[in-house]
């Protein structure tokens, strides 16, 4: 009896664990975590402070259902670290892209406009 216990374990061992499909877990996507994820890039480019236009940049964020950006913003390169707001960019993208397929949005496919940053009153800001 302890024998065939022992195998019937092992059996069932080898069959859970055996190459079958892989369970594949799908990600799920809400609003309120696309809504954090917008406030964390506007967090840290909210300080625009600069002392000519060469400390201003801007930067396509966001995903429209058609591709592209959402919006273009303006930020200091002064007071950003870049790659901080690089790593949030592409994780906001590639969320709103998730939940903009999860929900199957369709969008207009127009192209956001391109920002022009320029440095005017020691504040970095968006000319057009």
């Amino acid at each position: 009896m302890k024998a065939t216990l022992v195998i019937v374990t092992l059996a069932l061992t080898l069959i859970a664990c055996s190459e079958g499909s892989p369970v594949e877990v799908t990600p799920t996507y809400d609003q309120a975590t696309l809504d954090v994820k917008y406030q964390a890039v506007y967090d840290l480019i909210q300080d625009t402070a600069c002392s000519d236009t060469s400390d201003c940049a801007s930067v396509g964020i966001g995903s429209k259902p058609c591709g592209g950006c959402q919006r273009w913003v303006v930020y200091s390169t002064a007071t950003v670290d870049v790659d901080e707001l690089t790593t949030l960019v592409i994780d906001l993208a590639l969320y709103e892209k998730g939940y903009n397929q999860q929900e199957g949005f369709i969008g207009d496919c127009g192209v956001a406009q391109p920002a022009q940053p320029e440095c005017v009153n020691q504040k970095c800001v968006d000319l057009n």
